[in-house]
């Protein structure tokens, strides 16, 4: 009886700490996930607005930077205009396998572009994502980390 007990409890233990580490893989895989898809919405946030440059350049607009404003702005791909100040919503939904400011289901994520034009003929463009976790709030990018549930992406365009 003595050893069957103690068989029961050493198995026991073995089977609690399998299922504590798969728990523990489970909850890495989905914060690296997670990281993924914000590191890459990040990156998309600079390639719009270099893409309204390039367009810019492409059409022979007196100035590359022409409808690339200052400040905290929001833009999808899915909406070519880039949307600054105001009461922006920097809310991320899942349309059709893609992430937009409009329309589909809510996620966890929020995009905020911000754009400085200080410098003539530049700007300097940086693409911050937050995820559930961050509390909804934009940190100091200086206190960005993916620890934190936030990561961004910063270039600098210049005039071509």
């Amino acid at each position: 009886m003595i050893e069957s007990l103690l068989a029961v409890f050493v198995l026991s233990i073995g089977i609690v700490g399998t299922i504590g580490l798969l728990v523990s893989s489970m909850k890495n895989s989905m914060d690296a996930r997670d990281n993924i898809i914000a590191t890459n919405m990040a990156q998309e946030g600079t390639e719009l607005v270099r893409n309204i440059r390039d367009n810019n350049v492409a059409a022979g607009a007196p100035s590359a930077f022409a409808n690339i404003p200052g400040g905290n702005c929001y833009m999808s791909y899915n909406d070519p205009a880039l949307t600054c100040g105001g009461s922006p919503t920097y809310v991320l939904n899942l349309s059709s396998g893609y992430y937009a400011h409009a329309g589909g289901t809510v996620t966890k994520f929020k995009r905020k572009i911000i754009i400085d034009d200080t410098v003539a003929n530049q700007r300097t463009v940086t693409s911050e994502v937050i995820w559930l976790g961050a509390g909804g709030i934009f940190p100091n990018v200086a206190n960005c980390t993916v620890a934190k549930k936030c990561v961004y992406v910063q270039a600098i365009l210049t005039a071509r």
